[in-house]
């Protein structure tokens, strides 16, 4: 990899695995019924869980503000993340990846050059890591490091 044009970015380049930004693949049984539904409705386990988990990602323009609500919704009604955090962490953690989202392009947006598109992605890298340490270590207080 060819070093940073911008040298406080320099450690940025490459993040370690759990503030990645790059997607990750995973093999998962589909239950029949769900196969089935799919079937009868014209749609595929693999569309309805991708929709699902960017809605929940809150990726810019991905999903309605109603889709949004119902995903993080069911997210807090299944119980995840709330043995580290009370429900009201749990909405400040959505809404501020959903302010990150809408304050900046995506890195495709054509208006961008190259070196923008470069800053951008490198801002969110930055942006992410303190966004991921500040919730992750809130409530980990006592845990290493």
């Amino acid at each position: 990899m060819k070093p940073p044009k911008h040298k406080a970015f320099a450690r940025y380049q490459e993040l370690a695995e759990e503030y990645t930004t790059t997607s990750q693949t995973i093999t998962l049984s589909i239950p029949g019924n769900l196969r089935m539904l799919c079937s009868l409705f014209g749609t595929s386990p693999k569309q309805i869980l991708t929709d699902f988990m960017w809605t929940l990602s809150l990726m810019p323009d991905y999903g309605s503000p109603e889709q949004r609500k119902a995903a993080i919704h069911y997210f807090i009604q299944r119980g995840y993340a709330q043995q580290h955090y009370p429900e009201e962490d749990i909405h400040q953690i959505f809404r501020e990846l959903e302010a990150k989202s809408i304050l900046w392009p995506d890195i495709h947006d054509t208006h961008l050059n190259p070196e923008q598109r470069h800053l951008q992605c490198l801002w969110s890298n930055m942006w992410m890591e303190y966004w991921f340490e500040k919730w992750f270590w809130k409530h980990r207080k006592g845990e290493e490091k």
